[in-house]
């Protein structure tokens, strides 16, 4: 939280994201289940004991819904396979993830908020949106997660009902195959004139949805002809790697720019051509 002190009074910073693309929900692991695994994470660990004691009383009783054979509800030794012992295991331990989640949002949120109480906590920048992700929402003003996808539209959807917050995408962009570098990035079009067409859809359809206020472009520059640092070389830029725009993606942002409010307030509708992918 101590980051923020320098710019606690600055006006024209708007927020800043808890972390970014936690690697938990990037690989969609269950937090509880690698807790039991290994012998780390004792305080948690200790958490979790003691909300199995309370729930079932006597460990027969776990045993019986886990279909488990513990001595007691100690749990000294990891648990490799808890999350494949019974539905009621995997109900146990997806409750407790939730319960870390919402600590691991609640906790920083709180520092960060004294620090910078003029600013806009953005979340946590999630991956992609995934109901479990939705735990500790009451922390954020604004729920923001990556939608690599045709539409926001339907990822909009799931995550303002989870959520009940204003929504940000935090990444999403669309390449053309057919000038630039030779690797694409993630959702891909023909051409640059269905690239621009499949841009100006998103940013006009994104802002018609009553929750989202941004979409974060990825990215302005494409990446490097040899690769970044993970070797990813796509042709995802606003700006190619001679530093020159792409003009029918930039003629499509500046027409989207013009409409997004008229559209945001419902003065217009927005496009529905979609671009071909």
């Amino acid at each position: 939280a101590k980051q923020l002190l320098p710019y606690r009074e600055e006006p024209l910073l708007i927020g800043y994201f808890l972390t970014n693309e936690p690697e938990w929900l990037f690989q969609d692991v269950s937090l509880a289940r690698l807790m039991l695994r290994e012998h780390t994470a004792p305080f948690a660990r200790r958490a979790f004991i003691q909300a199995m004691r309370e729930k079932y009383g006597r460990v027969e009783d776990m045993n019986w819904a886990w279909q488990a054979e513990f001595a007691s509800f100690a749990l000294d030794q990891p648990v490799p396979d808890a999350f494949m012992r019974s539905p009621q295991a995997i109900a146990d331990l997806t409750a407790f993830d939730a319960r870390m989640i919402r600590l691991y949002a609640e906790i920083p949120s709180r520092a960060l908020r004294a620090a910078a109480p003029h600013h806009l906590n953005l979340g946590m920048r999630y991956s992609a949106f995934k109901a479990r992700a939705a735990a500790g929402y009451e922390h954020y003003d604004v729920f923001s997660y990556n939608c690599y996808q045709p539409t926001p539209v339907p990822r909009a959807n799931a995550a303002a009902e989870a959520s009940h917050l204003p929504l940000m995408v935090g990444e999403w962009h669309f390449c053309g195959y057919d000038r630039g570098l030779l690797a694409s990035g993630l959702v891909q079009a023909h051409n640059q004139q269905e690239r621009a067409k499949a841009i100006r859809y998103y940013t006009e359809q994104a802002f018609a949805h009553p929750s989202m206020v941004g979409i974060h472009y990825f990215e302005l520059f494409d990446q490097p002809a040899l690769g970044r640092f993970d070797g990813a070389t796509g042709q995802s830029g606003l700006i190619d790697v001679c530093n020159q725009p792409y003009p029918e993606v930039d003629a499509a942002l500046k027409e989207a720019a013009l409409r997004i409010y008229p559209i945001a307030d419902g003065r217009l509708s927005p496009t529905e051509e979609t671009g071909l992918l």
